[in-house]
């Protein structure tokens, strides 16, 4: 026994240390992912940012759909499947090639119908009244950028007469802006095209994020916490982690209809020129979309000067402006029932209201 070899008691600690900070790190990872399962923290949202339907880290748009996938989407005032056609749009299949009108629609989640079923679709209610199909393209979390590039690369492959540009200024700004997206760890997708420089002289940037943070991000919530806490410490003061506060200290509603610099303008107004540029002579109508507080903001300050700019914009460059907040805050006292009540976006009645405008600002225009 004398001869036995004694372990080093400072090695001994290192390993109870490390017992120690293994137990403690699984535990604290056990606590985080209870406390983000009962609603408290909304790190476990990140961790489905590609899976088999959603395409997080697509070499074009950043994000996109799985073709052929479904997907159950539920939360506390919707349960919904959604399903891609085999390009990956939440779509019917489409003919390449049709003698037909047809309009392309580009947008995010308020057109492609987010929580609702395809029939109760803005788009799909258009069809439905007027016959002329509408090859639905928007995706959940594009940007004006990201539909430019969908509309060149996969827009132009379809005939088509006309194109519908759905803009929603409460989020759009944001996916514009390279700055914000840098700094929100807490935002769904972490890799996505933007666009840097001053107009017109823009380039592509791709923020992407390493193969090591992407598999933390994936597997640890922990991570996941600690990089929202530390988005909301060092991050801009505004973004998709910490958006601005509902009212100012005056009680005016903030509105991104009103509330935009002259460089969030300029890089929307680009992406609407590279859109019209593409579409090659056909008709072109961008679409502005509110969320509940753009009609408080409409209360208070009347029209927005988003709405004037482009108006005057669309004159000279080519597209025709539908701003939608004037006629659907005219339609009803409840703007509230535009929307789920758990979720800023359109539920069937919104949606429906939108379908009933357009189809009536556009008779004569695309249809």
């Amino acid at each position: 026994m004398s001869g036995a070899r004694v372990v080093p008691r400072k090695f001994i600690r290192l390993a109870a240390a490390a017992v120690v900070l293994f137990v403690s790190i699984g535990l604290l990872e056990v606590g985080v992912r209870a406390l983000a399962g009962m609603g408290y923290l909304p790190a476990l949202r990140r961790g489905g940012a590609d899976d088999s339907f959603w395409d997080g880290r697509h070499p074009v748009y950043g994000v996109w759909h799985k073709p052929a996938a479904s997907r159950l989407h539920k939360t506390a005032c919707f349960q919904i499947v959604y399903r891609t056609n085999s390009i990956g749009a939440r779509d019917v299949e489409r003919s390449l090639r049709s003698t037909r009108p047809r309009v392309v629609v580009l947008g995010d989640s308020m057109l492609e119908g987010w929580g609702l079923p395809l029939e109760k679709r803005t788009t799909n209610i258009l069809e439905a009244r007027t016959g002329v199909e509408h090859i639905n393209l928007a995706m959940s979390h594009f940007g004006p950028y990201q539909e430019y590039l969908a509309y060149a690369t996969l827009g132009r492959r379809y005939s088509h007469t006309a194109v519908l540009v759905g803009i929603h200024p409460f989020n759009d700004f944001y996916d514009l802006d390279y700055e914000v997206g840098q700094h929100s760890p807490g935002y769904l997708y972490a890799y996505r095209p933007y666009l840097v420089g001053t107009y017109p002289e823009y380039q592509r940037v791709d923020y992407r994020e390493s193969g090591r943070e992407r598999w933390l991000r994936r597997h640890v919530q922990t991570w996941n916490a600690f990089s929202l806490l530390w988005g909301r410490i060092g991050g801009p003061e505004e973004g998709f982690d910490r958006p601005a506060p509902f009212q100012t200290p005056a009680g005016i509603v903030r509105s991104r209809y009103y509330d935009f610099t002259p460089a969030q303008f300029d890089l929307l107004r680009y992406c609407l020129e590279q859109i019209v540029r593409a579409a090659d002579g056909k008709t072109v109508v961008v679409v502005l979309m509110p969320a509940p507080p753009d009609f408080l903001r409409y209360a208070q300050s009347g029209e927005s000067p988003l709405a004037v700019r482009l108006e005057a914009l669309g004159r000279v460059g080519g597209f025709r402006l539908v701003d939608l907040l004037p006629p659907m805050y005219r339609q009803t006292d409840t703007w509230e029932d535009y929307s789920f009540k758990c979720d800023y976006h359109w539920n069937a009645y919104g949606g429906a209201v939108a379908a009933e405008v357009l189809e009536a600002r556009l008779r004569g225009v695309i249809y």
